[in-house]
C-alpha cells in the first residue's frame, strides 16, 4: 500500500493545518501497518514543479526563501520508486536546500526536527 502524503504533516507549514494533520495520521497508519506485518509506504513530499505554490514564479521564490525547490515530475516519481525498494514504513521526498531551509525553519524557536 503506498500513502501520499505532505511535508506539512512532518514540519508543519502556515495555513496548511488540514494537510498536516491528515498527512501525520498517513505517516503513523503506516507505521503500524508496517509494525503488523503489512507492506506499506507513506511518502511524503514536498513542493512540484507547475504544482500549488510552484506553478508561479513569485510562489517558487517564495519556497526557496525556506529552502524549497519544487520537484520536477521524473525526480519525484524516481524517488517515489526509489523510495518503494527500501521498505521503510515513511520517507520525505523533497529538494531541501539545508542552510536555507534550517535558518528559515528555526527562525523563531528551536524546532525538534533538527535537533
Amino acid at each position: 500500500m503506498v500513502l501520499l502524503g505532505s511535508v506539512a504533516g512532518v514540519w508543519g507549514a502556515a495555513a496548511q493545518g488540514a494537510p498536516a494533520a491528515a498527512s501525520a495520521y498517513l505517516d503513523a497508519l503506516a507505521r503500524q501497518l508496517q509494525a503488523s506485518g503489512q507492506p506499506v509506504l507513506c511518502a511524503s513530499f514536498g513542493p512540484w514543479q507547475g504544482v500549488g505554490i510552484a506553478a508561479t514564479p513569485e510562489g517558487s521564490a517564495q519556497l526557496g526563501r525556506r529552502g524549497l525547490a519544487a520537484l520536477p515530475t521524473e525526480t519525484a516519481l524516481a524517488a517515489l520508486e526509489d523510495a518503494l525498494c527500501r521498505r521503510e514504513p515513511a520517507v520525505i521526498l523533497a529538494d531541501l536546500h539545508w542552510e536555507r531551509f534550517v535558518l528559515a525553519y528555526a527562525v523563531e524557536r528551536t524546532r525538534p526536527l533538527l535537533v
